[in-house]
């Protein structure tokens, strides 16, 4: 098995388990906007139609703010039994009133060469298996600090795993990134480099804010206390945060929760200045990128903080540093590397092309 074959095998059977038995709806987007190609739609359902199952391919519009799902298209998602998306839909909708669908797979793999690449073809039911060992980790944690060589400076306990209240039902293709972890109890200093971005929810009026240096974020458990950094982008900050809460009737101080990327081969070609819409929904799963989840009182907000190249420590134990993770560090993990050489080279080798040149 070579090429998109091995990743839609990954995605198809691995991920969804579809069979003969199933009715399949593939939902793509337009594929100008970039996110999606239709070569890659096309040998979905070809593959598909290879398993047997009954499939039905609908193109749905991107609406860059408050998406909604016409009556039909409901109608037919949920009909059917797996529902796969090569569409950012689902993560405008994820805490939303989303169809009650059998079993829905949000596809970051939704390219063919993204298919095809490492990205795509890992083992995806080890991945799963490495996120369960990695969130017990965190879940058993006295004590997380992040730190990274901008001045990212921040603690706080372990035992916060948001679960159901901040993650999504819907399935992730490829696995991505571990639990997210609530802020509560976390405090410290954050360095971001030289932009604001929003969290796939929305697509507004500057969505990327470009700031000119590093601007530090102080916070204190759920709440954003004050930027500091040059005075220009401190000002251009605080404008963004009151434009984007009061768009969306929000609260502009509060820090949701924050987790980080685990796909190594989770990279962006691009500079990610040229596309950040597509950027955010694609390239958060490198482990060089964590990412908090702010303004708002809902999972994940409208504004993310980033990261880059964290060192985060448990209990003293680097399982991050500088941008690399660290598996052998996780109870559990060395025996998935074992049986799972591909992932395996991916940790050895990280990718590290993220579309961001700072």
């Amino acid at each position: 098995m070579k090429g998109i074959e091995k990743g839609l095998h990954n995605l198809l059977v691995r991920c969804a388990g579809i069979d003969s038995q199933n009715k399949v709806l593939i939902v793509h987007e337009e594929e100008k906007y970039g996110f999606c190609d239709l070569n890659a739609v096309a040998e979905a359902k070809s593959y598909c139609d290879k398993l047997g199952a009954d499939t039905e391919v609908i193109e749905i519009p991107f609406i860059p703010e408050a998406p909604e799902i016409s009556p039909s298209i409901r109608r037919q998602m949920e009909e059917a039994d797996i529902v796969v998306f090569f569409a950012r839909l689902v993560d405008q909708m994820r805490f939303r009133d989303f169809p009650n669908c059998s079993k829905t797979i949000m596809n970051y793999a939704s390219t063919t060469s993204r298919l095809e690449s490492n990205f795509g073809c890992a083992n995806y039911e080890e991945y799963c298996n490495l996120k369960f060992h990695l969130d017990g980790v965190f879940s058993k944690a006295e004590e997380i600090r992040v730190t990274c060589q901008r001045g990212t400076d921040f603690a706080g306990p372990g035992d916060r795993m948001m679960g159901k209240e901040g993650d999504v039902s819907i399935i992730r293709y490829p696995m991505l990134v571990f639990s997210p972890i609530s802020a509560i109890g976390f405090s410290g200093k954050i360095a971001i480099p030289g932009f604001l971005v929003g969290t796939s929810t929305n697509f507004y009026p500057n969505y990327l804010l470009e700031l000119e240096e590093t601007l530090f974020v102080v916070f204190e458990g759920e709440r954003l206390v004050r930027f500091e950094g040059k005075a220009s982008d401190v000002d251009r900050a605080n404008a963004h945060l009151d434009f984007v809460s009061e768009r969306y009737g929000l609260d502009r101080n509060r820090v949701f929760s924050w987790h980080a990327g685990i796909h190594p081969g989770n990279i962006y070609h691009e500079n990610a200045r040229i596309n950040p819409m597509v950027w955010c929904s694609s390239c958060f799963g490198n482990p060089r990128l964590l990412h908090f989840h702010t303004c708002g009182n809902e999972p994940p907000g409208e504004i993310s903080w980033n990261v880059l190249d964290p060192t985060i420590s448990v209990d003293g134990v680097e399982i991050w540093t500088e941008g690399k993770f660290n598996p052998h560090t996780v109870p559990g993990a060395t025996t998935i590397l074992d049986r799972s050489p591909d992932i395996k080279e991916l940790m050895d080798h990280p990718e590290r092309e993220i579309g961001l040149n700072l």
